[in-house]
């Protein structure tokens, strides 16, 4: 009687493992999702290509294509490619340098109330690979129109230093505390290129 009850479990089992969840019939896989990109910009007779995400415009990614490109941003460490790989995909959301600041820039990172990309002309910058939670500071890789072209550059926004204090009564035994309010910041490039001709 123990034999027919398991036999019945594993039976039950069986198929409910092999039915098929609706998500794998409605079409939602990786390759539905990533299907969705359009492209916007060709650059250097297609040495990169900026693409926009047809599902949430605010999100893009500029896929470097050419060997020698690749190859340059490997070697002074600014990407770590597997071996053989023929593309690089920087992706990430609408945002820039905040250079208005008068103690350095920042990076103002979330796309949060950008109206997306919609055509071209849209396109300012980008930035990518960047850890939201470090705020306006943090590693990140920028990619910026620049005249005719798309410039991209690696890099970082470092702290340097406080530039303003701020001091309040605790109170209960532990009196003033001060804190900085404000950094100075630099942004330190680790590298960069130029793609001259972007339609």
């Amino acid at each position: 009687m123990n034999r027919a009850v398991l036999l019945s479990l594993f039976s039950l089992v069986t198929v409910g493992c092999a039915a098929s969840s609706p998500e794998e019939t409605s079409g939602s896989t990786e390759a539905a999702i990533t299907d969705d990109w359009q492209p916007l910009l060709r650059c250097n007779d297609g040495a990169a290509v900026l693409d926009v995400n047809g599902g949430e415009r605010r999100n893009l990614q500029l896929v470097i294509k050419k060997k020698e490109i690749i190859d340059y941003l490997n070697r002074v460490g600014a990407v770590s490619s597997a071996y053989g790989a023929t593309e690089v995909i920087l992706s990430g959301w609408t945002g820039r340098v905040n250079w208005v600041e008068g103690r350095g820039p920042r990076l103002d990172a979330q796309p949060y109330g950008s109206p997306g990309v919609f055509k071209a002309g849209d396109f300012q910058e980008m930035i990518a690979d960047h850890n939201t939670y470090e705020g306006g500071y943090g590693r990140f890789v920028r990619v910026a129109r620049e005249g005719a072209g798309i410039k991209v550059q690696f890099g970082s926004i470092e702290k340097r230093g406080c530039a303003q204090f701020e001091s309040y009564y605790v109170g209960d035994g532990f009196g003033t505390v001060t804190s900085c309010v404000s950094d100075y910041s630099e942004l330190v490039e680790k590298a960069n290129w130029y793609f001259d001709s972007c339609e």
